[in-house]
């Protein structure tokens, strides 16, 4: 019975996922899932057109309009995932994010599945946003950090497993901010240091997705005060005549959403613990791993002279990152392109394309990081994690090495910087 629930839960998700990838998109809604608007030049909608799996085959009467094969794709997403929920249920009760070593504690593995079945539906939408649009909307990946951030705190045990050897076989614990390392003998995030970090990171975070202008030809001064104008909409900029100018309503949501944040830290704090610990390891795992691909970013387009990813690819990292940490998220932008090798060939083969968007590949990584878990971390822990500071010297100075490749490689071709 469970699993016949199972296959119906996921094949529904599926459904109200091929809603969103086409409706939620930033440039255009299609008028192609039959929960939402129907084409114009479309047949009438009936009951059976809206049966998950079974009612794109009925649905293929609109080919005209939409082209011979657009029913193939959602029908595919929903048979996946209906599926996919069933084989991933036994999966993580059964105790595979800890390698079959042992079996999970009580209700955890009901929680681990709860958590990356939200992640994994989060990644299909925007995956096929991004393939449609080359682009990957806020109201995909915000909603996933709060989602993310609220898991942390209700159910800390959702955090990916670490499992260790003790007397009498095989234990685990909840991965956080500071493992494979002990987080006993840390002060600093318990006082007024980690509250800071956590007001600190949501408020850039909050910054990173207001709507602004950058402009620096004129100088740093002017750039910064056109920046500031661009997100306050400074009356102080009105033209006579006009109405005065008043901050975008995305613009209050979005500080209104950060003054939130900034309480729930505060409150969360006092409460301390392992909420706290889960909670700060949710918004470190953001700014990690959400820094590294705007870092990548930023160096990429200078050194390029043009953009060289979108910011969707960043606030879907820091999704990412929020869901499983910032070791995980590491992990998953580490093996990014290799999962992109796996969606080009396949892209090319069945499209001829060659351009490629970014966000899939992070989609693809973690999904493979969550399935492959128990032996990626076993050995990341000692051969990347074991090398402590180190570490962030090192991606430091790929960084940077980055950088100078590409710019190299812009002057190759004798492009003027």
């Amino acid at each position: 019975m469970i699993d016949i629930f199972l296959f119906l839960l996921g094949a529904v998700c599926g459904s109200f996922a091929n809603w969103a990838i086409y409706q939620l998109g930033y440039f255009r809604a299609r008028p192609i899932s039959p929960l939402g608007p129907r084409h114009p030049d479309a047949s009438p909608r009936v009951w059976t057109d809206r049966i998950p799996i079974i009612g794109w085959w009925f649905l293929r009467r609109d080919a005209g309009i939409h082209g011979s094969g657009f029913w193939i794709r959602p029908l595919l997403i929903e048979l996946v995932l209906a599926v996919g929920f069933v084989w991933l249920y036994h999966w993580q009760t059964d105790g595979g994010l800890l390698g079959m070593q042992t079996a999970p504690r009580g209700w955890d593995g009901d929680v681990w599945f709860a958590g990356h079945v939200l992640l994994f539906w989060l990644l299909v939408v925007a995956t096929f946003i991004d393939f449609d649009e080359k682009t990957i909307p806020d109201w995909i990946t915000v909603p996933g950090v709060l989602a993310a951030l609220t898991l942390s705190v209700w159910t800390p045990p959702f955090r990916l497993p670490e499992v260790f050897v003790e007397l009498g076989g095989a234990n685990y614990r909840p991965l956080h901010f500071y493992s494979p390392g002990d987080i006993s003998h840390l002060e600093w995030h318990r006082d007024w240091r980690g509250l800071l970090t956590a007001g600190l990171i949501v408020a850039v975070w909050v910054y990173a997705l207001l709507p602004k202008t950058f402009y620096w030809q004129r100088g740093v001064w002017y750039g910064l005060r056109l920046q500031f104008v661009s997100v306050f909409r400074s009356r102080r900029a009105t033209v006579a005549g006009r109405r005065p100018r008043t901050m975008f309503g995305l613009t209050r949501a979005l500080l209104g959403l950060g003054v939130l944040l900034i309480l729930a830290s505060i409150a969360i704090h006092a409460v301390g613990g392992e909420r706290w610990e889960s909670f700060l390891g949710a918004l470190l795992g953001l700014a990690y791993t959400g820094g590294i691909v705007w870092a990548v970013r930023i160096i990429a387009s200078l050194s390029m002279g043009q953009e060289a990813l979108g910011f969707g690819d960043v606030t879907l990292a820091a999704m990412i990152g929020s869901f499983v940490g910032w070791q995980a998220g590491l992990l998953v932008f580490a093996t990014a392109p290799f999962a992109a090798l796996v969606i080009a060939i396949i892209q090319f083969v069945f499209t001829r394309n060659r351009e490629i968007a970014f966000g899939p590949y992070l989609a693809l990584a973690a999904l493979f990081l969550v399935l492959g878990w128990y032996w990626i971390w076993d050995w990341a822990r000692v051969s990347v994690f074991g090398l402590g500071g180190w570490l962030h010297v090192i991606l430091a100075v790929c960084l940077v090495a980055l950088g100078v490749m590409l710019f190299a490689i812009r002057w190759q071709r004798g492009v003027t910087p």
